[in-house]
């Protein structure tokens, strides 16, 4: 029975790690025990897994809920196991609402005997070092989205020009102005017409928090508690939040270097938005508990990045970027990306080439060998 237990919870099969856990506490079995040579050997094996890069972030999470699950069922809120190895403090970020990689690693932890004290999201330095004292803590872990920073490299112009980020990423002008300059001094092959990766998240509803010398981040999820995308309007890139802004870097940057230099605009993918439009966490259950509503909203989100891309096309971008990295098999399996990412790409892609964008540019990052054979349908070419 023991081992029936670590293969569902290897499996992330909630429902069936419970009912193994039900039979073992029937036989007699002590919670202790089924901890030791049932969660801490699953758990084990997952991070032998994980040493050789064989897994992705989906199944992660769903073989954390699994143990999650488990442990609240052998010591339900309030009981706690006899021994403990410590007090671990966790946080995510002040600025970060992210909390995806925190709970796993809180699962985890757990699972391995420690005591975790959860500081939340958006959490000052100040909580982490109070709580890490008054916990006696043995370890404190942060945790940030970083994969969302990658396309925010491109606002280097702003700083070679001396101008705060939190202004560049709301001017259109500002933004055109510091791009031709960068040019001027690098002569790159392309000029940006890109803020950052929460224009179509903004315009969608959520609230954003800017900075000066920072870039925006959201404060909240269009779509937490809802689900259902037909709560939103898909947003109109001539009124709503920083869109017209890009547009109006997009035409600026055309009118200078007309098609000498290339201009680029930028979109977020499909799986990227619906992950940013729900919360990544509660993206990744739903994709699997209830796809039907998933694809529901992944279908939104490919409309709004449709829309807003043939937008910046008509302002004159020779094409747009489609920065996916939630559609990165270190994220979802191979069989995901063929079911639910597949088809929206190649209907954004074919709406930008009817649309007169002079190539297909996708950016999906991590180790995307198991990928690649799905590319030609959405008219990519490897490079």
């Amino acid at each position: 029975m023991m081992a029936a237990l670590v293969g569902a919870l290897l499996d992330g099969d909630h429902a069936q790690a419970m009912a193994e856990c039900e039979k073992l506490r029937d036989a007699g079995v002590a919670p202790q025990q089924i901890i030791t040579e049932g969660v801490e050997v699953a758990m084990a094996k997952l991070d032998a897994k994980c040493t050789v890069d064989q897994f992705n972030l989906l199944e992660i999470m769903l073989c954390g809920r699994a143990v999650t699950g488990v442990m609240k069922d052998l010591y339900p809120p309030g009981t706690s196991p006899l021994r403990t190895k410590g007090a671990v403090v966790l946080g995510a970020l002040e600025g970060d609402v992210h909390d995806l990689g925190k709970n796993i690693l809180k699962t985890v932890l757990t699972a391995a005997g420690y005591r975790v004290v959860d500081c939340g999201k958006d959490c000052p330095i100040e909580k982490l070092i109070d709580a890490a004292e008054s916990e006696g803590a043995v370890a404190v872990g942060v945790s940030g989205l970083l994969t969302m920073v990658i396309a925010q490299v491109f606002g280097h112009a702003a700083t070679l020009a001396g101008v705060p980020v939190g202004d560049y990423v709301r001017d259109g002008e500002l933004l055109a102005q510091c791009q031709i300059q960068a040019l001027d001094r690098h002569d790159y092959d392309a000029v940006f017409a890109l803020m950052d990766v929460n224009v179509e998240t903004e315009a969608a509803g959520p609230v954003l928090a800017y900075r000066a010398d920072a870039y925006p981040v959201a404060q909240s999820y269009a779509l937490a508690g809802v689900v259902e995308p037909d709560a939103l309007a898909i947003p109109d890139p001539s009124r709503d939040g920083r869109m017209p802004e890009l547009l109006r870097a997009a035409r600026i940057l055309r009118r200078e270097v007309g098609d000498e230099v290339l201009v680029v605009g930028c979109v977020l993918g499909p799986m990227t938005l619906a992950m940013q439009l729900l919360g990544p966490e509660a993206a990744l259950y739903l994709a699997i508990d209830e796809p039907d509503r998933f694809a529901r909203v992944l279908d939104f989100a490919a409309s709004v990045v449709v829309r807003f891309g043939l937008a910046q096309i008509e302002a004159g971008v020779h094409l747009p970027i489609v920065f996916d990295p939630s559609s990165s098999p270190d994220v979802i399996p191979s069989s995901f990306y063929r079911e639910f990412v597949v088809p929206q790409l190649a209907r954004v892609f074919s709406a930008f080439k009817q649309a007169g964008s002079a190539a297909n540019w996708l950016h999906t990052a991590g180790p995307v060998e198991s990928i690649l054979p799905f590319y030609p349908p959405i008219c990519i070419r490897s490079m």
